[in-house]
């Protein structure tokens, strides 16, 4: 990104004897003026090895034009061996006269480590000196550091600022990052009319991943009305510049016929150089025209061999497809359901729905791995959740029959009936048995409730706390609060905290029963003291904090947090963060704070990932994020030994 500068355009050639002249007798403006010449060409043949000789002269008598160029010559190895050392002398002399051109340089000798130890604080200092006296890269530069919290706090705002900067000069790559910042909501409010604005501004100079954006917007009516036509004309025009997924959009196109004519033969020629470049999708769609022999000679070996290099650079569908292939040994891949399994589980993890199906199934039969119902029955979940019909099936005989999860008979219903609904015809045949025996069922939940009274009335607390919940969420008999209320207080009573915890949470809500702080914490206070219930602990604290049921007290309150986030629990590892960025009941630890709000980012707290997002990311410098995620790597083992940091 290193660029040149036009020492001079001159209107009228000076004399070239009489210039050589007055530069031999040491006039530092004939140096610079016969340096420009032969390094342009300009009325006289290009040198430019004369021409570093003259800009040296020049120089070094403190002319600050040569100094510029000759740091750029240097840099480039223009009339002279790349020499960085020597380059970096020039530029800094130059820079030291407020050279905007030489301030840019050696950010980049800075940011990339050329001569100089990398250091990005330093870059930063001598890109906004640049910056500030409008130098377009510059700009760019400073922009893109403030959106990456390269050297300087992460600060989407400011970025967006300096990107708008060069982009009104015209530079196409801060145009096109001024898009897409206007299409994220990234440092200023979405707005997709403004985002297709700039992006529309650097395709038409020509940046291939504006006109590769453009065509999407056009295809896709993203801030512009619909437009086929042009969606193919901006993706044709990436893909002539060599971008390698607007190859393999515009290869689909011709193949399908879709805004745009019919082309086999350049469709093909298209979709191979993609994919040969690395395109995911290309490789796999490449892959399934040699599976089935459409417009190419059928090869399983080819569609193997697509397949494999799509799914080794993550692409879920390519994976499932070869997980397939492994799992029944087709396609030329012997049979090996333990790398079909891991396959599947590769692609499941990303979200493909079949490929969840299929893990559960492996799961549940053991081929590949060892079986595993509870394993099987959350993979049948999570694509049952996705709308995948057999899978709801799956997961619904799962519940009826208790395998790998809990007996529930109104969770198998439910998903068997989404099965149903979508045409699934094992799910059809076992929802008759649903509908024909409903009577059965109220006596099936008549008789179990009738069976765990009778054990919970013999003293069994577990029964006693489980039958509070029944009565809460109506399971397995109506809903009834004072019941619930009955059954939770028999249990708390005799210590058990779960039954604590739950009726004071009850108590404290007051949805159902009327609010009674004082009571809640009463028996909130036992499950977080005596039980050690770390949700209970969490309340506590909470309740402290704002004084309900109790006079607020700061102290105890991050006591209470920090003991229940020690258990794991995400509320309070969010909560304990607060404090300690707010200096409340705690000195005030900012890097502390970030530590813990992130750890319960990673259990998916919502509210954590919010404000790490919004307010300590923008915050917080890049230093400071740094020492935090020590701070965290310190915690994370030790607070959640057995689960692994998403």
């Amino acid at each position: 990104m290193f660029g040149t500068f036009l020492p001079i355009v001159f209107a009228k050639l000076p004399d070239v004897a009489q210039l050589r002249i007055a530069a031999e007798r040491g006039d530092v403006q004939a140096q610079f003026m016969l340096g420009a010449m032969y390094s342009s060409g300009q009325g006289v043949q290009e040198n430019q090895k004369t021409a570093i000789h003259w800009f040296r002269e020049a120089a070094s008598q403190g002319c600050v034009k040569s100094q510029a160029n000759l740091g750029v010559m240097y840099t480039d190895g223009t009339g002279t061996p790349v020499e960085y050392q020597e380059a970096l002398k020039w530029f800094r002399m130059a820079a030291q006269q407020g050279n905007e051109i030489a301030q840019f340089n050696l950010g980049m000798f800075y940011i990339q480590g050329l001569a100089v130890q990398s250091d990005p604080e330093e870059a930063i200092h001598f890109f906004r000196s640049a910056a500030e006296q409008g130098h377009c890269s510059a700009q760019e530069m400073l922009g893109a550091c403030y959106f990456h919290g390269n050297g300087i706090e992460l600060n989407f705002r400011k970025g967006f600022y300096w990107f708008k900067k060069a982009a009104e000069q015209g530079s196409p790559h801060a145009q096109y990052q001024l898009a897409v910042c206007y299409g994220s909501g990234r440092g200023v409010e979405l707005n997709e009319r403004h985002a297709f604005k700039w992006v529309k501004k650097s395709a038409e100079q020509g940046w291939p991943e504006a006109q590769y954006q453009l065509s999407y917007c056009y295809a896709t009516g993203t801030g512009v009305t619909m437009n086929e036509r042009k969606a193919y004309k901006y993706c044709v025009l990436a893909a002539e510049q060599g971008h390698v997924e607007a190859k393999y959009e515009v290869a689909m196109m011709y193949l399908t016929g879709t805004a745009a004519k019919l082309n086999v033969k350049e469709g093909m020629r298209l979709i191979r150089e993609a994919a040969d470049e690395g395109s995911a999708p290309a490789q796999y769609n490449l892959g399934l025209l040699y599976q089935d022999g459409v417009n190419t000679p059928q090869s399983d070996e080819q569609a193997f061999k697509w397949f494999t290099r799509s799914s080794e650079q993550g692409y879920a569908p390519a994976q499932y497809n070869l997980g397939y292939s492994y799992a029944y040994g087709e396609i030329g891949a012997p049979k090996d359901e333990a790398k079909g399994a891991k396959w599947y589980r590769m692609a499941a993890e990303q979200g493909h729905e079949d490929a969840q199906m299929n893990l559960a199934e492996c799961y549940s039969n053991g081929r590949g791995v060892e079986i595993d119902h509870e394993e099987a029955a959350q993979w049948y979940r999570a694509a049952a959740e996705q709308g995948h019909a057999h899978a709801q099936f799956h997961l619904g005989y799962s519940y009826l029959v208790g395998l790998g999860v809990e007996h529930d008979y109104d969770e198998a219903e439910q998903w068997i009936r989404e099965a149903a609904d979508q045409g699934d015809p094992q799910a059809e045949q076992l929802l008759e048995q649903f509908d024909l025996n409903d009577e059965a069922k109220e006596r099936h939940n008549a008789q179990k409730i009738s069976q765990l009274k009778h054990k919970a009335e013999a003293g069994n607390l577990e029964i006693q706390a489980a039958l509070g919940g029944m009565y809460e969420l109506g399971i397995y008999a109506e809903k009834d609060i004072n019941e619930a209320l009955r059954w939770y207080h028999m249990a708390a009573e005799q210590g058990h905290s779960e039954a604590q915890c739950r009726l004071g949470l009850l108590y404290r809500v007051g949805d159902d029963v009327e609010q009674n702080n004082t009571e809640a914490f009463k028996w909130l206070y036992k499950a977080a003291n005596e039980g050690d219930d770390y949700a209970a602990q969490c309340e506590i604290g909470e309740m402290y904090y704002f004084g309900e049921g109790v006079e607020v007290n700061l102290d105890e309150a991050f006591q209470w947090f920090e003991r229940s986030a020690h258990h794991g629990d995400e509320d309070a590892q969010f909560n304990l963060g607060l404090m300690y960025d707010d200096g409340k009941g705690v000195q005030r630890d900012r890097i502390a704070g970030y530590a813990w709000i992130y750890l319960a980012a990673q259990q998916g707290n919502e509210s954590a990932q919010a404000c790490l997002e919004k307010e300590m990311n923008v915050q917080l410098t890049a230093k400071q994020i740094k020492k935090a995620m020590k701070f965290y790597e310190g915690i994370k083992h030790h607070i959640l030994p057995d689960k692994e940091d998403k």
